[in-house]
């Protein structure tokens, strides 16, 4: 594997002898419920959880999900680095300071 790479395996809670094989498998889909939870950590410190768990997830031919509903074992080579490369070219275009500075982050 390349490096920098990871596998991800997905096992069906299944019986061991009703898994049914291996696939090699992309990534699925889900749906991720649309809420925000505020919580406290051990120190007293608020963090925001924005998302909870899938609400649902996208079984289609390939996938992980799809793999796994099928008594399969899924292996998905992924990797670290989830920056959308092209975004970052968008953001310098963005007026980052001057919004800053109207949120009120020119104070002292």
């Amino acid at each position: 594997m390349p490096a920098g790479t990871v596998l991800n395996l997905n096992v069906p809670g299944r019986r061991r002898e009703e898994i049914t094989g291996f696939a090699v498998t992309r990534l699925g889909g889900a749906v991720w419920m649309n809420q925000v939870e505020r919580r406290v950590d051990d120190t007293g410190r608020a963090h925001y959880w924005l998302a909870t768990g899938p609400d649902g997830v996208v079984d289609e031919p390939g996938t992980d999900h799809a793999a796994v509903a099928e008594g399969l074992v899924s292996i998905t080579p992924i990797h670290i680095d989830l920056t959308h490369r092209p975004g970052l070219d968008l953001l310098t275009g963005w007026e980052l300071e001057e919004t800053w500075k109207s949120l009120g982050g020119d104070r002292e």
